[in-house]
């Protein structure tokens, strides 16, 4: 029973443990009273309405989601802190896969508490991306690119879309990482000047990303070892 001293952290916790239970869209006030063995009414008291309830669990979410990519790194640098921060956004995503997904849903705006969220999200990435040697401006392009890239996977694992093939789906998101990040960007950012990225103004944004990253690509699945055939 929790109604006993119940606040504002009480009732977070406990709507958290519901969406991971049942998922954001089973959520309810009336189903957040029964868990906590109070009138609906009574949340009121502790918390403004149900869009402030939710506003409170994302950025919990969040923090729980960034604690856990931190602590996943700690102390790795470069290339290492890359692949092992890849590995722990796609293990959290599977351990708790209704709080990603509650995560994900989380509204955009001009909130100061979801401001504060997004730039939870982006931390972690800009911690291993500091060890590359681009300039600032690109490092906030390159933890897009990668936190589009892991999110991407993941959704598309989680809906099936990965069961069509008898090959490892490790080895996949690992060829997937390490063409983006420690192929391209190690490779050819850190010897490219803002000057000669900048000649890539003025070409359409296909051409460009084709220029740039199709080779790299392919020396990625050169090296990867294909099972000897008879």
């Amino acid at each position: 029973m929790f109604h006993k001293g119940l606040n504002k952290e009480i009732l977070v916790a406990a709507a958290q443990e519901l969406i991971e239970q049942d998922g954001f869209q089973q959520f309810s006030m009336r189903k957040l009273a029964e868990k906590l063995d109070v009138k609906t009414a009574s949340l009121y008291t502790h918390i403004e309405s149900m869009e402030m309830l939710f506003t409170e669990v994302g950025l919990s979410a969040l923090k729980a989601q960034q604690e856990y990519l931190m602590g996943a790194v700690k102390e790795k640098h470069g290339d290492d802190a890359v692949a092992v921060l890849a590995g722990a956004f796609r293990r959290f995503a599977f351990e708790h896969p209704e709080l990603y997904r509650f995560i994900v849903q989380i509204p955009t705006g001009d909130d100061a508490v979801l401001k504060e969220a997004a730039t939870m999200t982006a931390e972690p990435f800009m911690r291993v991306l500091a060890d590359y040697s681009i300039s600032d401006y690109r490092r906030m392009h390159w933890q897009r690119v990668l936190r589009g890239l892991m999110h991407g996977f993941v959704s598309e694992e989680q809906a099936g879309y990965f069961s069509h093939y008898p090959i490892s789906i490790d080895e996949s998101y690992e060829i997937a990482v390490r063409c983006v990040i420690m192929d391209y960007i190690r490779k050819k950012m850190t010897a490219m000047t803002e000057e000669k990225a900048s000649l890539f103004a003025d070409v359409p944004v296909s051409k460009a990303v084709l220029t740039l990253a199709v080779p790299t690509v392919i020396l990625s699945l050169i090296h990867i070892s294909e099972p000897t055939r008879p």
